[in-house]
């Protein structure tokens, strides 16, 4: 199976869409070792499995933390996905991701 690389893709949220490790990937697809992924670029994937990323309005007393554990994500990724640096504030339109 291939995946085509899209914008604002990166080895951790490929892996983690796809839920396979980046070694995984790495291992199927040696030439992104050494070099930066590119839109367009088709990697193999080992595994048949897909995530989806969904969009999410903050509400009052949510933090990254309890997002990610709602979304059963991790607070990094989400971070990475928004390239947020502080935490995020009510009404804030955010990126997911998530299990289809």
């Amino acid at each position: 199976m291939f995946y085509i690389v899209q914008p604002d893709d990166y080895l951790n949220l490929i892996a983690w869409k796809l839920d396979v490790s980046v070694n995984q990937l790495l291992q199927f697809n040696p030439m992104v070792d050494n070099s930066p992924l590119y839109v367009g670029q088709r990697l193999f994937i080992p595994l048949p499995s897909f995530r989806a990323i969904v969009t999410y309005t903050v509400i009052t007393g949510d933090t990254l933390d309890s997002i990610a554990k709602k979304f059963n994500a991790t607070k990094q990724l989400i971070m990475e996905l928004n390239y947020i640096t502080t935490e995020v504030s009510p009404g804030q339109i955010i990126k997911i991701p998530t299990k289809l």
